[in-house]
C-alpha cells in the first residue's frame, strides 16, 4: 500500500492508493478491511457459506470486512472440512425462525 500525493499547495494531503493482487482482487486496505485479522464470528461462517456462490467474493469481503484472499481461503477451507452445510443449515433455520416470527406477529 503506497501514498500517493495529491496535486494541491498544501505539503499534508495524501490519499492511500489501493492495490490489487495479479488475481485482481484488492489488498489490504484499512479503510476497507476492518475486520481483517480477526477471527469470524459463527453468524460470518453463516453468511459466507450461504452466498459464496450467489455474491461476487468482491462484495462479501466488503460485507464481512476481510481480504477477498480471506474469504476464498476460508470458503475452501470449510469446503474441505466438510462445514459448508453445517453453516448454511444454521443460516436457513435462523431465517425460518425470523420469519415465523414476523408471521406471528401479524396475526
Amino acid at each position: 500500500m503506497g501514498l500517493k500525493k495529491l496535486k494541491t499547495n498544501s505539503d499534508y494531503d495524501f490519499v492511500e492508493v489501493i492495490t490489487y493482487d495479479k488475481s485482481k482482487r484488492m489488498l489490504y486496505h484499512p479503510d476497507f478491511h476492518i475486520k481483517q485479522g480477526i477471527r469470524f464470528t459463527s453468524e460470518e461462517l453463516e453468511y459466507l457459506s450461504m452466498f459464496y456462490g450467489f455474491d461476487q467474493c468482491r462484495t462479501l469481503a466488503f460485507g464481512l470486512g476481510k481480504t477477498e484472499s480471506v474469504i476464498t481461503a476460508k470458503y475452501h477451507y470449510l469446503k474441505r472440512k466438510g462445514l459448508l452445510d453445517f453453516y448454511r443449515n444454521r443460516y436457513i433455520k435462523k431465517y425460518e425462525a425470523y420469519n415465523a416470527g414476523e408471521e406471528l406477529s401479524k396475526l
